[in-house]
């Protein structure tokens, strides 16, 4: 599962940063105001975080076990793949550093596996008891 779940989070990553990057610098307009600007990013960010994660517990029924491992993996993959697109692009790896706003963006990454955890125990309940989601 680790190869897994740290796969799944660098295709996370990638698939992030080549939506939103060009989404930021040419799809919205450069006069729009920066909190309108980071609530579009920290919503495209926290549903993709979503999506990877609920993939990630795509195979079986998630345990505690497994949401805190997707959850410390995502933690340092994430931490990572920041502090080297820093060093590439600044010379240092200033992610600590960084802005409220990019802080915010990864706690809501990691916020959203325990939701993804939830929600597909939930789905896979439901579907061993026969039920649908609308109860």
């Amino acid at each position: 599962m680790i190869v897994r779940f740290t796969s799944i989070v660098i295709l996370k990553w990638l698939v992030s940063y080549f939506i939103l990057v060009p989404a930021v610098v040419y799809i919205i307009p450069s006069a729009t105001p920066s909190l309108v600007r980071d609530l579009i990013v920290w919503i495209v960010t926290a549903l993709l975080a979503l999506v990877f994660a609920e993939w990630a517990f795509n195979t079986k029924l998630p345990e505690k076990k497994d949401v805190i491992e997707l959850f410390v993996i995502w933690l340092i993959v994430s931490a990572v793949l920041s502090m080297g697109t820093d060093v590439l692009m600044y010379g240092q790896p200033i992610f600590l550093l960084k802005s409220f706003q990019t802080q915010l963006q990864f706690v809501l990454e990691l916020i959203m596996v325990p939701v993804a955890a939830y929600i597909a125990r939930k789905r896979r309940m439901a579907h061993a008891s026969g039920e649908g989601l609308s109860s």
